[in-house]
């Protein structure tokens, strides 16, 4: 029994020895894998981390360029209704004229008109047409001017009333004219919009 005790007694001491060993690998491959893994999971970490830092660099970037259009959107729809303002405001100014301004104005426009297209007037004469307002406090006084400053030409107002805040719109037979001060504001506004800028921006650097 001494000598088998010793066969299992060496037995067990090689095979801890083996066991030891393998532990041992087993633990230093652990080891080697765990730092693997661990170096993986900082590489890793700083790919994220520097995508995460790229997208909201990204993010920002967008932010800005949208805060900066958005601003710029303002700023222009405020130009803009700025500019509209500078125009409205000078058809009330011209609707607002005293009588004799605004009469003078008024037919300024007519003859105007008159001496473009002369040759339809003097053969069909002109019906002229007023807003409801103008219809009742100038028609009569314009239209007896016009008879003495344009004695060629027939002038008859019209029975109905112009949707227009002001001015007048004409009929020639073959031709129709829309002296209205909307109309008169409209076509000299593509000419002035560069100077009511200036004027109203001018501060701007």
């Amino acid at each position: 029994m001494i000598g088998l005790d010793k066969v299992i007694g060496k037995v067990l001491g090689e095979a801890g020895e083996d066991a030891a060993r393998i532990t041992a690998a087993a633990a230093e491959k652990c080891c080697i894998i765990g730092n693997d893994t661990e170096e993986k999971i900082s590489k890793l970490r700083s790919v994220i981390e520097a995508e995460i830092e790229t997208e909201s660099r990204s993010i920002i970037q967008r932010a800005d360029s949208a805060a900066v259009t958005e601003k710029r959107n303002i700023i222009l729809a405020a130009k803009g209704e700025a500019l509209d303002d500078a125009f409205e405001a000078a058809k009330a100014r011209i609707c607002g004229l005293e009588r004799e301004e605004y009469e003078n104005f008024v037919i300024s426009q007519i003859k105007a008109a008159v001496a473009a297209n002369r040759i339809d007037a003097q053969a069909a004469g002109c019906t002229v047409t007023f807003c409801e307002r103008d219809r009742a406090l100038y028609a009569g006084e314009i239209q007896s001017r016009l008879r003495e400053e344009i004695s060629d030409i027939s002038f008859v107002v019209s029975e109905e009333c112009a949707h227009i805040s002001g001015g007048v719109l004409l009929d020639f037979g073959q031709t129709d004219v829309d002296c209205s001060v909307e109309a008169l504001i409209s076509q000299e506004r593509t000419r002035l919009e560069g100077r009511v800028c200036e004027v109203l921006f001018r501060t701007e650097k």
